[in-house]
């Protein structure tokens, strides 16, 4: 008998797995993958989700355009994600399950500084070359720049202009501090440095335009 117990409640076992797998595929199909030009509600719930982590991406219109495409890289970078600005399964289940954050809103978002360890000291290089403080490469500003802008990522693109790098400088910034386009880290974070100076006196102030642009 209790031979006979054990089968019946294996093969029952057995007959309900197919349905726990399709109850968990039916979860994840819940949410399509999206990506830049990606439009409608299921970008809304991704704008709305990022925005309560603290990673602001904008106006929440339903069009997964540049600013939407910053906030998902830098949720993607503080949560040790793939950086490719797009949202499959792995980033959604991070967005359901992270705390929430600051950032974007006014504080700061999940894992605000220091900078990635191999950028900090090309950083504090780059503040004495930009005449600046070395104390501004632990800022909290120009570390919310960054996350934003690019990730973290001197190759950052922007597919929608011609914004490149950590700053994301367009074509004519290069010249406007005395560079050039380049994908060498350490120019780049002297480049920036002089912009930030040049344009807003410290990186506080320039995140602070940028919340309220989301440029800068």
């Amino acid at each position: 008998m209790r031979r006979q117990a054990s089968i019946v409640v294996a093969l029952v076992a057995a007959a309900l797995v197919p349905f726990a797998l399709g109850s968990k595929e039916a979860e994840a199909s819940t949410h399509p993958t999206l990506r830049f030009g990606s439009r409608g509600s299921a970008v809304v719930t991704l704008q709305h989700d990022l925005a309560k982590k603290g990673f602001s991406p904008g106006a929440a219109d339903g069009i997964f355009g540049s600013h939407t495409l910053a906030a998902v890289k830098a949720f993607q970078a503080a949560h040790h994600l793939a950086v490719d600005g797009i949202v499959g399964p792995i980033t959604w289940s991070a967005l359901e399950s992270s705390g929430g954050g600051g950032g974007g809103g006014g504080g700061s978002h999940p894992g605000s500084g220091p900078l990635p360890h191999w950028l900090e000291p090309i950083m504090e290089k780059a503040c004495m070359a930009a005449h600046v403080p070395v104390s501004w490469a632990k800022s909290h500003g120009l570390y919310e720049i960054l996350a934003h802008e690019s990730s973290f990522m001197p190759t950052a693109k922007n597919p929608t202009s011609t914004a490149y790098g950590l700053f994301q400088f367009l074509d004519s910034t290069w010249a406007t501090v005395g560079g050039h386009k380049t994908s060498d880290a350490y120019l780049q974070c002297v480049y920036g440095l002089k912009y930030i100076h040049s344009r807003y006196g410290d990186p506080t102030k320039a995140w602070a335009f940028w919340e309220a642009h989301h440029w800068y």
